[in-house]
């Protein structure tokens, strides 16, 4: 996104922020600045190589950091188009994508400026009817197990009116949902709270949509996921930054265990994934972490680069985590506007560590798109396109995505993405 949007003003108050902070850091720095390969050792489109490893010992320390390649300008501008909220999109660069070729089985709930079913394999595209989103609103995910809500933000802000919810029925309609004020919502399972961030040197509150007791957090503790009754998340640092990331009981609001640097990319299942060590637009290895919570068992991941600002997802199956990488090197159309790379679609296998590049994708640097899982492996991705949601379909093995129908109506970024069960 190349302007300033609602969520920029939501996330520069570290009192309430809806996304984790490498997101929220791609805010502040727009602020500022105004074949897939299935493999144990990467393939990257620069022809570069790496080698994976699913390790149990650390990353060894890097003594200096190797500048990221600025190639010459060009002429050339990346295309874009207008976005929600009088924002600006610049477009994902898609190559190759074929239309949908054999039954998927996959549909989604797609949402915007509007909110919509699309059918893969039929190629239907159904408006959800009901109470909508008004013209100065968006959504930006949904939320529950089936989902349960649409969760959406004002483009005005929060100190105009905060985020509200649209109760999903059964029937495929929406209807207004709880009344009471939050400041984002939290999931696990078949429960849904609201959440009430701290201020500075106070406890947020967790408050349960469907009634019952409120539960007080720790100071200065900021939830971003919850999982198996843990909410994961970090606790303000000494310089006010994200200090350790903790565990904390939701039941009671008690710290159950201190994880010590890192940041939470994903929860889902009693699996928890985060990282330590990647720094967004340097482009040395990090380390990815996944921890069974009921077990306590951890394994080691390492990436070659950061990934990036975009939400993550773990599969139903917990043996694949799809997310952004930044690329080795600046994309010459970026050169004057933007001091980081763009991004590849990447799978991790959780299993073996093996890391999937989806083919014939890019995504614009400090751009966010939206992931999701079917039961049995498909990869969809929602790509803000301006004024349309273009979708996209892969899974292992593929030498090119699978492209559904496009929704029309604007986003900004992400756009919210829920992948239904089969019928």
């Amino acid at each position: 996104m190349t302007s300033i949007g609602p969520e920029s003003e939501e996330l520069l108050d570290p009192a309430r922020p809806l996304l984790p902070r490498r997101v929220r850091t791609a805010v502040l720095l727009l602020a500022a600045l105004g074949v897939a390969a299935a493999v144990t050792v990467f393939a990257w489109p620069d022809s570069h190589r790496d080698t994976p490893v699913a390790a149990t010992s650390a990353l060894g320390s890097t003594t200096s950091t190797p500048p990221i390649h600025h190639p010459k300008p060009t002429s050339r501008r990346w295309p874009t188009e207008p976005a929600a909220c009088g924002s600006t999109a610049e477009l994902p660069l898609v190559k190759g994508a074929v239309p949908i070729g054999r039954g998927t089985g996959i549909s989604v709930l797609v949402g915007g400026t509007r909110l919509a079913r699309v059918d893969f394999d039929s190629g239907r595209v159904t408006p959800i009817p009901g109470a909508g989103v008004s013209s100065d609103e968006y959504a930006i995910r949904f939320v529950g197990s089936r989902p349960d809500y649409a969760l959406v933000l004002n483009c005005r802000g929060p100190d105009v009116h905060g985020p509200r919810l649209l109760r999903l029925t059964a029937s495929g309609s929406l209807l207004p949902g709880p009344p009471r004020r939050f400041d984002d919502v939290l999931v696990d399972g078949d429960t849904s709270w609201g959440l009430r961030w701290a201020t500075a040197g106070s406890s947020g509150v967790l408050v349960p949509l469907d009634g019952g007791p409120r539960v007080s957090l720790p100071r200065e503790f900021n939830p971003w996921f919850a999982t198996r009754g843990v909410l994961i998340g970090n606790l303000v640092g000494a310089d006010g930054g994200p200090g350790p990331l903790v565990l904390v009981d939701a039941d009671t609001g008690r710290i159950q265990l201190n994880l010590g640097v890192g940041e939470p990319l994903a929860a889902s299942d009693g699996i928890l994934v985060w990282t330590t060590g990647c720094e967004i637009g340097v482009p040395t290895p990090c380390r990815v972490r996944q921890r069974d919570l009921t077990t306590g068992r951890t394994t080691d991941y390492r990436l070659p680069r950061s990934p990036g600002f975009s939400p993550t997802v773990i599969s139903p199956d917990h043996k694949l985590l799809a997310c952004t990488l930044e690329r080795r090197q600046l994309d010459p159309r970026f050169v004057n506007d933007h001091p980081l790379p763009p991004v590849d679609v990447v799978v991790l296998h959780l299993d073996t560590g093996a890391l999937d590049i989806v083919p014939g994708v890019e995504l614009p640097a400090k751009t966010a798109p939206a992931f999701g899982f079917s039961a049995d492996g498909w990869l969809v991705m929602a790509l803000d396109a301006g004024g349309r949601t273009r979708l996209l379909a892969w899974r292992h093995g593929m030498l090119h995505p699978f492209e559904a129908p496009a929704v029309p109506g604007r986003s900004y970024a992400p756009p919210a993405l829920a992948v239904l069960p089969r019928s």
